[in-house]
């Protein structure tokens, strides 16, 4: 009986959420990124996640995350910045004012958001095609996002 009903409702589940799997599938992903661009949008879309949330009405509003560490309001020592992120500015003040303003216009930014959340999921590279080819070569295997289904056999 508790595996039926353990079935019933992971398939609810799913399919309200438009998932498909077990429960605590896929819980934890990345996917590589192309270039500096991709891994800033990636960061403030990370330091972000409290407020699309809805559990902070700010990103430093959220006690458990990097950004009062970029933002220059606290020094964590959990958190090694990026060069990427150092690159921003040779000054610390002006790094910090830099990214407060990058994260207000990721705020609005809906559409890296929904690139992110897409290759997340999929678990694809972001970036350009020839970052994506480059890869596929590299590992061998195909890695550009695709449409649904199987691919057709050629004839």
């Amino acid at each position: 009986m508790m595996q039926a009903l353990g079935r019933r409702y992971v398939r609810r589940h799913n399919d309200r959420h438009a998932r498909t799997g077990t429960l605590w599938e896929g819980r934890f992903r990345s996917f590589p990124v192309d270039t500096d661009r991709y891994l800033l949008n990636c960061l403030a879309y990370i330091e972000l996640n409290p407020v699309r949330a809805g559990l902070a009405a700010k990103a430093e509003a959220f006690p458990w995350s990097s950004v009062h560490h970029h933002l220059g309001l606290r020094m964590e020592p959990w958190v090694t910045p990026h060069p990427v992120f150092l690159a921003l500015a040779s000054a610390d003040a002006l790094r910090a004012a830099l990214w407060r303003h990058r994260l207000a216009d990721a705020a609005s930014a809906s559409a890296d958001t929904d690139a992110i959340r897409e290759y997340t999921r999929k678990e694809q590279p972001l970036g350009s095609a020839a970052f994506q080819e480059a890869l596929s070569a590299l590992t061998g295997r195909r890695l550009a996002v695709a449409g649904p289904g199987r691919p057709r056999t050629r004839a």
